[in-house]
């Protein structure tokens, strides 16, 4: 593995493959930066000078040898990385950190359009207006079962004993 240093953050490379292994917090820190640090970090990398192995067999942890585990990227995208459980880090292959701006790009512009903004405060409403009216409905439920335990009690008389000791 090459080391170089981006923003002021250690990152490991495979000059065979191109990909970039992340330690723990490494990826989030990159994250927080905006999803132009992804653009900046695949163009300062080197590209793959062989055959990328995608096969899962072959992942294995530059730090502890353990399997990686494959998750998507924030759950939600096609985009798979691959993640040591015991140590934490995150491998990136090469092109996927393209692939992982496009993605954020596309999530900022899709949240961001009014259209989708107006949906989802209608929605938002819509789901809170329910909440209330059941809650309201529920209440008036139970305020007419005590009336009516207390309507109950009060014709039947009380049981009350004067005996004394």
């Amino acid at each position: 593995m090459d080391v170089f240093t981006f923003h002021g953050t250690v990152l490991d490379e495979c000059p065979q493959c191109g990909g970039i292994w992340f330690d723990e917090g490494e990826l989030k820190r990159c994250q927080a930066a905006g999803s132009f640090v992804y653009l900046e970090m695949e163009a300062a990398a080197h590209p793959s000078v062989l055959p990328v192995d995608t096969s899962e067999s072959g992942r294995t942890c530059p730090n502890c040898d353990t399997r990686l585990s494959s998750y998507n990227y924030l759950y939600t995208s096609e985009i798979e990385l691959d993640e040591c459980d015991d140590c934490f880090g995150v491998w990136v292959q090469d092109g996927e950190l393209q692939k992982m701006a496009d993605f954020l790009a596309s999530e900022r512009s899709r949240e961001s359009s009014p259209a989708i903004e107006d949906a989802k405060v209608r929605a938002k409403a819509a789901e809170l207006v329910a909440a209330l009216e059941s809650q309201s409905a529920e209440s008036r439920i139970r305020t007419g079962r005590i009336v009516t335990l207390w309507q109950a009690l009060g014709r039947r008389p009380m049981p009350f004993s004067h005996s004394r000791r």
